[in-house]
C-alpha cells in the first residue's frame, strides 16, 4: 500500500492528496474573495456616501425620548418615527423654527406633554441651517432619510430642513437664505430631484387637508408684511446656483 503520511489523504477513487497543499489552494481563495468583497464595499462607499458633506455633524448632542407621549403619536401607537428607504426620498421640505439654537429646540421637542414639551422622540429636522456664524448647516437626524417630520404623517418622502429665526415674522437675512439655497441644491444633486420637488410646508396646504402644520411666511399670504415674505427669494437663490 502507500503510506500516505500525515500530509496526505484518499481522494476519489482512492488516489493518494496532499492535504497541505489542497488547504493551501482554499486559502488561496478565501484571500482573493476577501479581496473581491473587500473592493465591492469600498466601492459601495464611494457610491452611497459623498467625499464631502456640507454639514456639521451634531447628531451626538441631540436628545431622544424613549417614551414619546404626543396624542397623535400615541393615537398611532407610534414610539418611534417610521422609517424609508434612500430611494423613497422624492424631494425637501422647507421649515421655519422660531429658534435660534437647534440644541434647546430639541430639549423641547424630546420633553414630555405633561412638562411643557411636545413629546417627540427626537428633533423633528433633519437638518438645520443656523442664520449666524457663517450660517452652517447642522445634521440633527442620524441618518436623512430614515425619518420625517411630521408626526401626523405628513411629509413622509421628503427631507426636512429648518431655518433658524422667527421666519414666520420676518425675511431670513440674504445669507441663510443663499446657505439654504446651496445645500438643497447638494441634496437635489445627489438624491436627483428637481427644484419642483422642493417645498415649503405649508406650500400644498389648501389642498390638501392632512397638512396641519403651517410654516407662515412662505406663502405670500403666510405673513402680514410682504416685505417679510420670502418664497420666491429663496427660489430665486436657489435657482441662481445653476
Amino acid at each position: 500500500g502507500v503510506d500516505l503520511g500525515a500530509d496526505h489523504g484518499a481522494g476519489p477513487g482512492g488516489v493518494p492528496v496532499n492535504v497541505e497543499a489542497v488547504l493551501g489552494q482554499v486559502r488561496l481563495i478565501r484571500t482573493a474573495a476577501e479581496r473581491v468583497l473587500g473592493a465591492a464595499e469600498r466601492i459601495a462607499d464611494e457610491v452611497d456616501q459623498p467625499e464631502e458633506v456640507p454639514w456639521i455633524d451634531r447628531v451626538e448632542e441631540m436628545p431622544v425620548n424613549r417614551a414619546p407621549d404626543h396624542p397623535d403619536l400615541v393615537k398611532r401607537k407610534w414610539t418611534w418615527w417610521r422609517t424609508r428607504e434612500p430611494g423613497q426620498i422624492t424631494g425637501v421640505t422647507i421649515h421655519h423654527t422660531m429658534s435660534h439654537s437647534p440644541l434647546a429646540l430639541a430639549r423641547y421637542m424630546v420633553r414630555p406633554v405633561a412638562e411643557g414639551g411636545k413629546g417627540l422622540p427626537t428633533v423633528q429636522y433633519a437638518y438645520w441651517v443656523s442664520a449666524g456664524d457663517g450660517c452652517p448647516v447642522y445634521k440633527l437626524a442620524l441618518e436623512e432619510w430614515a425619518i420625517w417630520h411630521d408626526h401626523t404623517g405628513a411629509n413622509p418622502t421628503t427631507i426636512s430642513i429648518g431655518l433658524a429665526g422667527s421666519c414666520h415674522l420676518k425675511r431670513p437675512p440674504n445669507e441663510q437664505l443663499e446657505t439654504a439655497a446651496e445645500f438643497v441644491r447638494f441634496l437635489m444633486g445627489y438624491h436627483q430631484f428637481e427644484v419642483g420637488q422642493v417645498q415649503g410646508h405649508d406650500q400644498r396646504a389648501k389642498e390638501a387637508a392632512n397638512v396641519i402644520t403651517v410654516c407662515p411666511g412662505w406663502l405670500d399670504e403666510g405673513i402680514a408684511k410682504p416685505s417679510g415674505r420670502w418664497r420666491e427669494a429663496f427660489y430665486e437663490a436657489l435657482e441662481s446656483g445653476y
